[in-house]
């Protein structure tokens, strides 16, 4: 028997294993959509963020598509709306009582995931809350799913949550 596991009387540690940091997720990251599918993420964050104490920035991905025949850019919403959505999410995290910044960005639809996991490196996160839509089975395999991507791409952990049924 190796002399690891020869001291069964040993108390159990539950406290942090070696080699992984104290306030491991001190700085969280929390992008919303204008489809309300932040609420979950931003309960999680909470509870991570009354643990590790903060603080949260908030993100919220403006896309846009290339208009036809050479045209411009066509978003899907308007900055004033980016905006509002923004605020929206930064006044239900400042009345659960957290430290809350945020951003817009604008990018191309197709990158979302990498504009969060950029947003994400550029600020020091040290996780990811993001809300996983419910989506039917075929649209998940012809575009792939943003929450999918951005676990692939982070180099920070990633809390993935469920949206709940409306």
């Amino acid at each position: 028997m190796s002399s690891d596991t020869e001291d069964s009387g040993a108390a159990f540690d539950s406290g942090t294993p070696a080699g992984f940091p104290e306030a491991s997720f001190r700085q969280i990251l929390v992008p919303i959509d204008c489809f309300g599918a932040f609420d979950g993420a931003l309960s999680v964050a909470a509870r991570v963020y009354r643990v590790a104490g903060g603080p949260l920035r908030l993100i919220h991905v403006r896309t846009w598509e290339q208009a036809a025949r050479g045209g411009g850019r066509y978003f899907v919403e308007t900055s004033e709306e980016a905006t509002a959505t923004l605020d929206k999410a930064i006044g239900r995290a400042w009345a659960m009582g957290l430290q809350t910044s945020g951003v817009v960005i604008e990018v191309h639809r197709n990158l979302i995931a990498s504009a969060v996991v950029s947003e994400a490196a550029r600020w020091d996160a040290d996780v990811i809350v993001v809300t996983k839509r419910r989506r039917r089975t075929l649209g998940v395999l012809l575009s792939g799913s943003v929450s999918d991507r951005i676990m692939l791409e982070a180099s920070c952990p990633v809390l993935v949550v469920r949206r709940s049924k409306p």
